[in-house]
């Protein structure tokens, strides 16, 4: 009896010094990460196709536009008529844009081994190559990238403004370096339901295809956050993003951690922390989150919001769960058999 009077207060004690710390947000994340790493239920296959689409359903002719759309999918890469001679010529005249750094360059340049899947995306806007715009995208599975629609669509059609080429780059500190490959890309594909507007959040997204991946052997498939895999507020304490954005004429590598100031189930909303913040990142590029085994996407930039001060800028990121779906089945409708069939 006397030794239970000494072993149930001090079991008590314990009990609510583990609530507390349980509940405290710097050892919770901790707790929540040692959790995932030590469960005995390995996450899901990542990523994971829910199902796959019979390739002898529709022949071996490309899907026509009317049975993409019954899936929530369109073609959206629509490129001008250009002289190929024209064409390889911008290729050679970006991968030749080397040489000393230039203003702006960041003093420290992230980790490109903490951003797995991240590459560039560059556009041709003139005949001449001169008018270019840029995006972020994230290798999601062996053939497949992502991005955000608004790369692809004009906000108006009306005012489309042309793409005389795209291209996706492989990633490097300095864009512009010999270790940066560039890619033509022909094709894209759009959630039908995005309406070729960038407010339109839920629905900015994309993917891409490349056939020959030879030059992504060094870019990791990512992981993405799917519906099965329970994150807690405490695990986007830690959210941060890279890509070339707007500084160094957009050829250097920089990022760093963002605040969470909405976590919803089909946006995310951040906001910089100290000098480097949502102005660094590339439309379509990802947000990560640190949880176990290693760095997941949680989101891909849609919008800015630029205020007169920079602290205050916010940024509006579609959450890749919410998506997720519409990626897996996009991707299991499109490549069937080792072939890419949209």
């Amino acid at each position: 009896m006397r030794s239970l009077f000494i072993v149930l207060p001090l079991a008590l004690t314990a009990m609510l010094g583990g609530i507390a710390v349980d509940r405290w947000v710097p050892t919770r994340s901790m707790i929540d990460t040692a959790i995932e790493h030590f469960s005995p239920s390995p996450l899901p296959a990542d990523p994971g196709f829910p199902f796959q689409t019979p390739l002898e359903h529709w022949g071996t002719a490309p899907l026509p536009s009317e049975a993409l759309l019954s899936f929530g999918v369109r073609n959206c890469l629509k490129l001008e008529a250009v002289d190929l001679s024209v064409r390889e010529g911008w290729f050679q005249t970006y991968q030749g844009r080397t040489g000393p750094a230039t203003t702006n360059r960041p003093v420290t340049f992230p980790k490109l081994e903490n951003h797995p899947g991240i590459v560039k995306l560059e556009f041709i806007h003139s005949p001449l190559g001169s008018d270019r715009s840029h995006c972020g995208a994230t290798r999601v599975a062996a053939h497949w990238f992502m991005t955000a629609a608004h790369c692809f669509e004009a906000e108006d059609e009306v005012k489309r403004t042309p793409v005389y080429g795209a291209m996706v780059l492989t990633p490097a500190l300095d864009i512009h370096s010999a270790d940066s490959t560039l890619i033509p890309i022909e094709r894209a594909l759009c959630h039908s339901a995005h309406g070729t507007s960038r407010y339109r959040y839920p629905n900015d997204i994309a993917l891409f295809y490349i056939e020959d991946v030879a030059a992504f052997a060094n870019v990791p498939v990512a992981r993405i956050e799917n519906q099965s895999l329970q994150l807690s507020a405490s695990n986007f304490d830690n959210a941060y993003l890279a890509a070339w954005g707007r500084n160094g004429k957009s050829r250097y590598f920089q990022g760093g951690q963002v605040r969470l100031e909405e976590v919803g189930e089909a946006v995310l909303v951040t906001k910089p922390i100290g000098e480097i913040g949502p102005d660094v990142g590339d439309s379509g590029a990802p947000l990560y989150v640190d949880f176990g085994k290693g760095p997941i996407v949680v989101g891909l930039l849609s919008q800015v919001t630029r205020a007169e001060i920079a602290e205050d800028n916010t940024a509006v990121f579609v959450r890749a769960k919410a998506v997720r779906a519409w990626i897996d089945r996009t991707m299991a409708i499109c490549e069937q058999s080792g072939r890419y069939v949209c």
